[in-house]
């Protein structure tokens, strides 16, 4: 049992010792360090579990988005003030942290919670890491960040998500959570918390198990995607249809994980962790030639829609020069109008160097700039007469494809047609 730990040992005692469901509960305060989209999901996990739960962020905007944003609940309190973090004692690490093009993390962030969790009132607490670090964070969190007369007051775990963009709760509870306790008293406390919000715990060995594992998982799907890149750019070179290609090939039950053709990866995560790994290996002198070449892979994918484009519209005997291009739907993935690193970013781009004529539609984005220059925002109700050519990136669901098929010369759908109503009998896919 805990013995440096009483306060939590007495949980567990009571968990093992009892039948009953409500009695077996850790009745904790738990407060959610950063209110982004994991740390807002992770207050209404615990919430949803009958906790009484405590939302913390510096940001004042964040913190009246975030009031704006959910219902009020009775047993959430938010605020930019730490001191609401007094009473609580699990603790949920949910903040993002920036990373450079060569890999290297901004550990800032993550010092500034140390330092305020040493400001804390002394009492056992379990601080639950759960942002994406190479391996060894964890570790230098608990034994360096954190005051050396305060080591005894915390147990410390990592448990990286597992979020996808766009996640609801119910998302979040059919997917098992990796636990790497920095001791086993952590790895413990962390698993019961897990069960009790209803998520499935899968503990290893030590921290640095679980923070090389969330990298190995989103490095997968970036290799998967690069590779992807290339089928694209092999099959055009071979006038063969990518998407049926994929499909084809997604028909094998087992053996084959299913990727279909796009203008590249962008969000948070990807490309982040894929540099992340890439520096991992760099540092301890292993060469990652897999990891290279996915890199220079992804950089093509963007050109590789232009270049299709062009084709199509030189069919049509359209030049891409001074074309009006309506791309649809400017989000980093389908159905999803967030920018972070957009493909649509580098897409504009493309399309500026070859003389084109970009605009957008996006209801979830009013304004949209590239290189400090903006560009323009079309109605889909009354886009010009000149539009030369659709991309559908991410989509939009407010656009009906049917009022599109007998006005514009080429339709290239990359993959966001799926969500938007209508059909469109002259759309091409990649």
């Amino acid at each position: 049992m805990i013995k440096e730990f009483p306060h939590f040992a007495a949980k567990l005692e009571r968990i093992e010792r009892t039948d009953s469901a409500q009695e077996s509960k850790v009745h904790s305060r738990v407060g959610v360090v950063g209110l982004g989209p994991v740390g807002t999901l992770s207050v209404k996990l615990a919430l949803r579990a009958g906790l009484e739960v405590v939302g913390y962020d510096r940001d004042k905007n964040r913190i009246e988005e975030f009031k704006s944003n959910n219902q009020h609940d009775p047993l959430l309190l938010v605020s930019h003030n730490s001191v609401c973090l007094t009473g609580t004692d699990i603790i949920l690490v949910a903040i993002r942290l920036q990373v450079s093009e060569s890999g290297s993390i901004n550990l800032e962030p993550l010092r500034k919670v140390a330092e305020m969790l040493n400001s804390l009132p002394p009492i056992q607490r379990l601080v639950v890491l759960q942002s994406t670090v190479p391996p060894g964070i964890t570790r230098q969190f608990a034994n360096e960040w954190l005051q050396p007369s305060k080591k005894g007051q915390f147990l410390v775990s990592h448990c990286p998500e597992r979020l996808k963009i766009g996640d609801t709760v119910e998302d979040l509870l059919l997917v098992p959570r990796l636990v790497g306790g920095m001791c086993q008293e952590a790895t413990d406390i962390t698993c019961k918390f897990l069960e009790q919000i209803g998520i499935q715990p899968v503990p290893v060995s030590a921290p640095e198990v679980s923070e090389l594992s969330k990298l190995l998982e989103n490095t997968f799907l970036t290799v998967g995607i690069g590779l992807m890149g290339e089928i694209t750019r092999i099959s055009h070179a071979l006038s063969l249809n990518t998407n049926e290609v994929a499909k084809a090939a997604s028909t094998k039950p087992n053996g084959y994980f299913p990727f279909y053709p796009g203008p590249g990866i962008g969000g948070h995560c990807l490309p982040n962790d894929l540099q992340i790994l890439r520096k991992i290996a760099s540092d301890v002198n292993i060469d990652a030639p897999i990891l290279k070449g996915v890199n220079n892979s992804i950089k093509l994918m963007t050109p590789a829609v232009t270049i299709y484009l062009d084709m199509l519209l030189k069919e049509e005997g359209i030049h891409i020069k001074d074309a009006r291009i309506w791309i649809i739907g400017i989000g980093f993935k389908v159905d999803s109008s967030d920018l972070t690193r957009s493909p649509a970013i580098d897409l504009v781009r493309e399309l500026r160097q070859r003389g084109a004529l970009p605009m957008y539609s996006d209801s979830g984005n009013l304004n949209f700039e590239v290189d400090n220059i903006s560009v323009e925002r079309i109605l889909p109700e009354t886009f010009p007469d000149d539009v030369m050519a659709v991309l559908i990136l991410a989509g939009d669901r407010s656009v009906d494809l049917s009022t599109l098929n007998e006005r514009i010369p080429v339709i290239l759908d990359v993959g966001g047609s799926k969500i938007m109503p209508g059909d469109c009998p002259r759309m091409r896919s990649l």
